[in-house]
């Protein structure tokens, strides 16, 4: 699914994908406070993920002093793929347990 990443990397990935639902892209700032990360330690971890190619950074429309965050549209894919297996297994244990 996703190339091996380090579990820092996946909880960057996690958090742009439910910015990504609500339709928002992150700055740099709004990322280190919910990773609790040092900007440094963000930095290494998103050129990582553009590397890899699950994340793009942009410019914020408006300011074009900041840089925003987003999943690439095949992180996104990789996700909605997530979203309907994970979906499956929680039909398929309910309807599991209805039967006993």
């Amino acid at each position: 699914m996703f190339p091996d990443t380090v579990s820092d990397e996946r909880f960057v990935l996690l958090t742009l994908a439910a910015a990504d639902e609500e339709g928002r892209n992150l700055t740099m700032k709004e990322l280190a406070f919910s990773e609790q990360a040092t900007a440094t330690t963000l930095r290494r971890r998103l050129a990582r993920l553009v590397q890899l190619g699950n994340v793009e950074p942009a410019i914020r429309k408006g300011d074009h002093r900041t840089s925003v965050y987003t999943l690439t549209k095949q992180a996104r894919a990789r996700f909605r793929k997530l979203d309907r297996d994970l979906t499956q297994v929680l039909r398929e244990f309910e309807s599991r347990s209805k039967g006993r």
